[in-house]
């Protein structure tokens, strides 16, 4: 049985800035003629405020596919990758697009405002493309766009088509680590996609969780119990794992994610429960 309890999602709020005004004072000439004076010039505030195609932040480089892929693995800072995807918008596909997003994700700093008609035109493509995208990049994107951290809003368009592909096709195809990623991304987010996460459930139990990792099964667990999806064969099939595998490799940190998650979820795993107790010992 599944249980789904949409997590609430926030508004989005922007401000606007006033542009500066010109004097209103008057000057007169010799001939007694007013004249009025000038403010600051409106190109020269603008180019200060948002810099010239010629910043560093804004690249006009034609480039080719394979050349595309070094340049924005060498990029170091928002305004370069997202200048690198402006300019060669004609020639990205899925494979630079997941290249993009999990340099965006590590950047952190994409919500600035400076960036904002930028990122809506990267995210506008993103979902252009989706169907174009196997299930390793549908993976990474997710997960950089939910690093990415631009309000669930943003992220909530992306992601439901994400969720959408992956459901549309089966996730017979995504590994593990694949599986993991993108529902630890829809958590991260507060997206909430219950087609996705029951198929994904289904996905975990028909494998027994075989060839999954430690941080592969604390993540999936952690995001259901995020998204208050539970589901009771999931839980089953993540205890009888972790026990099966005697907890070896799992760090303190997917302890606690996975001990949280049953607790959250209201689950009990008594045998779970006390290895974990006795390897806190």
């Amino acid at each position: 049985m599944v249980h789904h309890l949409h997590p609430r999602t926030s508004g989005l709020c922007s401000s606007v800035r006033k542009n500066p005004c010109l004097n209103s004072t008057p000057f007169y000439s010799t001939a007694g003629v007013p004249i009025r004076k000038r403010g600051p010039s409106r190109v020269k505030t603008l180019t200060r405020e948002i810099g010239t195609p010629q910043d560093k932040g804004h690249r006009k480089r034609k480039l080719k596919a394979r050349e595309l892929c070094g340049e924005i693995s060498k990029a170091n800072n928002t305004g370069d990758l997202l200048g690198l995807f402006l300019d060669n918008e004609a020639i990205v596909n899925d494979i630079h697009l997941a290249n993009l997003w999990n340099k965006l994700g590590k950047r952190r700093d994409a919500t600035d405002p400076r960036h904002r008609q930028k990122i809506r035109h990267l995210l506008a493509h993103t979902v252009d493309l989706i169907e174009t995208c196997g299930p390793r990049v549908l993976a990474n994107i997710a997960h950089g766009v939910a690093k990415a951290r631009l309000g669930t809003e943003k992220n909530g368009l992306l992601l439901k088509a994400i969720g959408k592909a992956a459901v549309t096709r089966g996730l017979d195809a995504f590994n593990p680590q694949e599986l993991s990623n993108t529902v630890w991304a829809f958590a991260t987010a507060h997206v909430h996609d219950g087609s996705l996460y029951e198929e994904v459930a289904d996905e975990v139990v028909r494998r027994q969780l075989h060839g999954f990792t430690p941080q592969n099964i604390s993540n999936i667990i952690w995001a259901f119990a995020t998204a208050e999806v539970y589901d009771d064969r999931l839980y089953e099939a993540v205890a009888i794992e972790a026990v099966r595998q005697d907890l070896r490799e799992f760090n303190p940190q997917n302890l606690a994610n996975m001990v949280w998650a049953f607790a959250t979820a209201g689950m009990h795993a008594e045998q779970l429960f006390e290895m974990v107790a006795n390897e806190a010992m």
